[in-house]
Formats: C-alpha cells, sequence, structure tokens
C-alpha cells in the first residue's frame, strides 16, 4: 500500500471522527498540560528559596578571630572558583560626624575584597561606604564629604544591609577600605553554591602562631534562614520529578484505549488486503494528528506559565524544558500506545470483535 493511499485513510479516518478528535486533543492537552504546570510550579518554588537564600546574605560565611586574622590570605579566597568575594573587617573607633551633630556612628576597617562584597562591584574611588540609609538621611550620595573631628572624609559610595536577619553590625555603619598588611578581626567570604568546604577555607586565613587561633568561630551572616542550603537535592527529590510518567502512561493508555474501539474497522482493513505495517503507520499518523496538536497547545500554555514565573530568559528556558518533558513524553506515548493497540489486533478475531461492540 503507497504512503499516499495510508495518508488519505489516515485522513479519512481522521476527519470522520472529528469530533471525538477534537475532545481527545483537548482532553489530552489538558492532561500533559496540568502535570507540567506542577512541575513549573515545584521548580519556581525550589528556585525562589535558593533566591531568597542568597540574596538575603545566607550564603555569607565568616571566621572570627580577634586580631588574628591574615587580610591578605582572606582577600585571595575569591580566587578560588566556588567564592565569589571574600575579605577582612576589623572593628575600629566609631566615627563622630558634624552632620548628626556629634553622635557617632559604627565604623570598620575594611580590607579591598570585603569592600567589594558589600558593594557588589569593586570601589576604584578612594574614600569611605556608608550605609544607604544612612546616606539618605544625610543626604550624602558618592562624592560627598562627611565632617568629623579628624578632618573631611570622601565618600567613594554607599552600600545596601537590609534589616532581614543579617549581622546588625553593619546597617547603619560607616566602612573604612584599609591595606591587608595587619590583621583583621573577621574574614568574611560569598560562595555560591555553598559547599561544606567553607569553614576549613575561612579557618586556613586564621594566623595558627596566634593564641586566639584555636577559638576561632565559623557562622553566617544571615542565619535567619537555616544552615541547609542542599537545593540541588531539593530540586533531584522534587515530587514533581514524576510527572512526565504519569503523563506517559496517560498517553499510553489512551493510545491503546483509541486503537481498541476501532478495532473492527482496523481489522476490516487486514480482511480486505492492507498489510500489518501500513495499517501500523496508518494508525500511528492518525494518532499523530491527535498528539501533536495536543503538544502544541499544552506547550503554548507551559510556555506562557513558564514565563510568568521567570525573571529571567535563562530560567525561563531552562523552566519550559523541564516542563515539556510532560507533554512530549504523553504525545509519543499516545502514537506508541496507538500502535502497540493495533498490532495487537488479530485478523481471525474480527467476527469476536464485531459481536462485542
Amino acid at each position: 500500500m503507497r504512503i499516499g493511499s495510508i495518508l488519505r485513510w489516515a485522513w479519512r479516518d481522521f476527519a470522520s471522527g472529528q469530533m471525538q478528535a477534537v475532545l481527545l486533543i483537548v482532553a489530552a492537552a489538558a492532561v500533559f498540560g496540568s502535570l507540567g504546570a506542577a512541575e513549573v510550579l515545584q521548580v519556581t518554588a525550589v528556585n525562589t528559596e535558593m533566591m531568597h537564600y542568597r540574596d538575603t546574605a545566607s550564603n555569607v560565611i565568616l571566621v572570627t578571630a580577634n586580631k588574628t586574622v591574615d587580610g591578605g590570605a582572606c582577600d585571595r579566597l575569591s580566587e578560588l572558583d566556588s567564592v565569589q568575594n571574600s575579605g577582612g573587617l576589623r572593628e575600629r573607633s566609631p566615627l563622630v560626624l558634624h552632620e548628626l551633630y556629634g553622635l557617632s556612628v559604627a565604623a570598620y576597617d575594611v580590607s579591598p575584597g570585603f569592600a567589594e562584597l558589600i558593594a557588589g562591584s569593586p570601589i576604584t574611588d578612594s574614600g569611605v561606604l556608608i550605609h544607604d540609609t544612612l546616606a539618605e538621611q544625610l543626604g550624602l550620595s558618592a562624592g560627598s564629604r562627611l565632617e568629623t573631628p579628624e578632618g573631611p572624609i570622601v565618600i567613594a559610595g554607599t552600600y545596601v544591609w537590609p534589616s532581614d536577619g543579617r549581622d546588625a553590625r553593619l546597617g547603619f555603619a560607616v566602612l573604612v577600605p584599609t591595606p591587608t598588611t595587619s590583621a583583621f578581626d573577621e574574614c568574611w567570604l560569598r560562595e555560591w553554591p555553598v559547599s561544606e568546604d567553607s569553614g576549613a577555607l575561612l579557618r586556613s586565613t586564621v594566623i595558627t602562631e596566634s593564641q586566639n587561633a584555636d577559638a576561632a568561630q565559623i557562622r553566617q551572616a544571615n542565619p535567619s534562614n537555616g544552615t541547609n542550603a542542599d537545593f540541588s537535592g531539593e530540586f533531584e527529590s522534587r515530587i514533581s520529578r514524576f510527572a512526565w510518567v504519569g503523563a506517559a502512561a496517560f498517553g499510553l493508555c489512551v493510545g491503546l484505549l483509541w486503537a481498541r474501539r476501532r478495532r473492527v474497522e482496523l481489522c476490516d482493513g487486514l480482511a480486505k488486503g492492507q498489510s500489518r505495517s501500513a495499517l501500523l503507520l496508518q494508525v500511528a499518523i492518525e494518532a499523530g494528528l491527535v498528539a501533536v496538536p495536543a503538544l502544541v497547545l499544552s506547550g503554548a500554555a507551559l510556555g506562557i506559565l513558564s514565563r510568568i514565573h521567570s525573571d529571567d530568559k535563562q530560567f525561563f528556558h531552562e523552566l519550559w524544558l523541564i516542563a515539556a518533558v510532560c507533554p512530549a513524553a504523553g504525545s509519543v506515548s499516545l502514537i506508541l500506545g496507538s500502535m502497540l493497540g493495533a498490532a495487537s489486533l488479530r485478523r481471525a478475531s474480527m467476527y469476536r470483535y464485531f459481536r462485542a461492540r
């Protein structure tokens, strides 16, 4: 039987049951889309939790060892692949500001690496960093001067440090960039993903000959979100990861039932001399006329849903691809199920099929 004839037969059968085919397309698209939507929502939930963990500085770890931290070694931790920024911090005398009518604010000496860690970018201008809330209240910005009893201080920039559980010392403070030639009290590092080796890395910056080396303490800059940062594990263990199996099972069952419901007319084709391979190809084409529209509809709906739940283009593409596995698996299984159903038919059983109908 020629391909052209098979295509005509497939289209004739599809068009003759058009309303039933449309209902089947809608039902398949709804099931595939619902299972894919479960993936979108679960993956988005894990990503939102991960972004919140990172944006609230919960991935910033620090070691405290009074005046025994090697500032140069601390800054050099940022050269490691997993470490984004690192730097040292040391407490200094509070700054008395004329703009606050003689009141003082907390001040800290920080290494160049710490200034980059807290500001989010390298500081190229000379001067101090000031908390954004303090700068706003005083009407100051980069390039402004702070008047102190020791003389004016130029503001190189501002930094953001919200009150969301982070170390409160840096709120409403002034940071003074300092060379790494002298020892610091603390070493901070920001890494992603968070590793179990961060504590060992931080301890390596403590001067081992000092008396305070053994008393060094490791903690988070923001412990309010917990210490568990295994978001890869959460992603791999999510319940919705089996959604594609449900879609495939649904598609397989629908394909089998659809072929079994048409067993009389399919056997009739075999009785009239149609080959088994031609029958399977015809059934596959007919099932494809249902599966492909269902795939397109559910895929488009999942694309819209993924776009709503994504903030950037890369995550949108990744989220859509993860969700699209469900309609893809379901559509392929629907075609395979119909072919399996047709392959199980026997021409000798046509009379029994006819009586059962």
